[in-house]
C-alpha cells in the first residue's frame, strides 16, 4: 500500500495530538485494518488495498468472492479458498480490462478517501480510550441523536414499514451499545470531523469534501458486508443477518445526519443532492438478498468442514493468491 497520502495526513494530525498516531502495515494475511488501543497504533491487513480497490472498481460479486476466499483461508480451509480464487482467476483478464476503463471514467480518489477514512475511524478507537472528555462528547452527542431519531420515527412513520423497523432495531442497538453500534457510530462521526479538521490545512476543494462524504457511505457499505461475513461464518442464524444490516442502518443514518450540520451551512451542499447521491450507495434489497445466501452458503461448508483431516493446499493457496493481488496493488 502506497503510505504517502496517509503519511502527510496522519503526521499533520500528531501536530495538535498528545501523543503520535502510527500506521503500520501488517504482514500477516487479513482483510482487517484496527487499532492497538496501547501502543496508538493502527494496523493494516495486507489485503486490505485489494479488498477496497475491488469493492471500489471491481463488481459486487468479484468483490465478495475474493473476500469469501480470504474468510475459508483464515479457517485453515485452503482448498476451497483456492477453488473460489481459481474461480476469480478465469475472468480476471475481463476484469482488469473493465477496471482500466472505470478507473479512467470514475472518482480515483475513492479507494484513497475510504482508506484514509477507515484509518481515522480507528484512530477515533484509540483517541476515546484516553481521552475521555472527547469519548464523553461523541457518545453524547450520539445518544442524542438517536433519541431525535426514535421521536422523529414515532411521530412521522408507521411501525409496518419494514425500513422504519430495521431503524428501531437499529436505535436499539447503539442505544444499548450492542455489537458496539455506539461505538462505531461515534467513530464514525469523528472520522468526518476530522475531515473537515483537515481541510483547514489542506484547503480541500467543495467538490473532495463531497467525495470524502460519499466515501464515508461507501466504507460503510463495504465494510457491513465484511463484517456480516465475517459474523456468518460459524452460522446462518437470521438474527444474526437483521442485527447487522440494522447497524449498517442505523450508522449511515447518524453519519448522514452528522456530515449535514457541516456541508449544508459550510459549504452550500444541497442536503437533498447528497441524500439522493448517498441512497445510489446503498446496496438494493435484492443485493442484500444475494449476500445473504453466499453467507449460508459459506457458514453450512465451515459447519461441515472435517477439521481432522489436514488441508493440504495451503502452500499453492498462497502462491495463487500472490499471483492474483499484485494487480491491485500499488507494490
Amino acid at each position: 500500500m502506497n503510505f504517502s497520502t496517509i503519511s502527510k495526513c496522519i503526521d499533520a494530525l500528531n501536530k495538535t495530538s498528545p501523543f503520535e498516531i502510527k500506521v503500520i502495515q501488517s504482514e500477516e494475511a487479513g482483510c482487517e485494518l484496527y487499532s492497538s488501543k496501547d501502543k496508538h497504533t493502527i494496523i493494516v491487513g495486507n489485503q486490505v488495498e485489494v479488498l477496497l480497490y475491488l469493492y471500489c472498481y471491481a463488481s459486487k460479486d468479484f468483490f465478495r468472492k475474493y473476500l469469501c476466499q480470504s474468510i475459508y483461508a483464515r479457517h485453515s480451509m485452503y482448498e476451497k479458498a483456492l477453488c473460489v480464487l481459481k474461480d476469480l482467476h478465469k475472468s480476471q483478464n475481463l476484469v482488469n480490462n473493465i477496471l482500466a476503463r472505470i478507473k479512467q471514467n470514475s472518482n480515483n480518489d475513492l479507494l484513497s478517501n475510504m482508506t484514509m477514512l477507515s484509518i481515522f475511524h480507528e484512530i477515533a478507537h484509540i483517541v476515546f480510550s484516553v481521552d475521555k472528555d472527547t469519548s464523553t462528547s461523541y457518545f453524547t452527542d450520539v445518544y442524542n441523536r438517536i433519541e431525535s431519531l426514535r421521536t422523529s420515527l414515532e411521530t412521522s412513520y408507521s411501525e409496518d414499514n419494514p425500513i422504519v423497523n430495521q431503524i428501531h432495531l437499529g436505535i436499539k442497538l447503539a442505544s444499548e451499545n450492542e455489537l458496539n453500534t455506539a461505538e462505531e457510530i461515534a467513530c464514525d462521526c469523528y472520522a468526518i470531523d476530522v475531515v473537515f479538521k483537515l481541510n483547514s490545512i489542506f484547503k480541500f476543494s467543495t467538490k473532495q469534501v463531497l467525495n470524502y462524504c460519499l466515501a464515508a457511505i461507501n466504507l460503510l457499505t463495504c465494510m457491513y458486508q465484511v463484517e456480516f461475513l465475517n459474523r456468518t461464518a460459524h452460522s446462518d442464524d437470521n438474527a444474526i443477518f437483521d442485527e447487522v444490516l440494522a447497524k449498517f442502518s442505523i450508522r449511515r443514518t447518524i453519519a448522514f445526519s452528522r456530515m449535514m450540520d457541516v456541508l449544508a451551512d459550510e459549504y452550500g451542499i444541497n442536503i437533498y443532492k447528497l441524500d439522493k447521491m448517498c441512497k445510489r450507495i446503498v446496496p438494493s434489497i435484492q443485493n442484500i438478498l444475494q449476500l445473504k445466501r453466499l453467507a449460508e452458503t459459506m457458514a453450512i461448508e465451515i459447519n461441515n468442514r472435517d477439521w481432522r483431516v489436514k488441508d493440504e493446499s495451503k502452500h499453492i493457496y498462497l502462491n495463487e493468491l500472490k499471483q492474483f493481488e499484485k494487480y491491485y496493488t500499488s507494490n
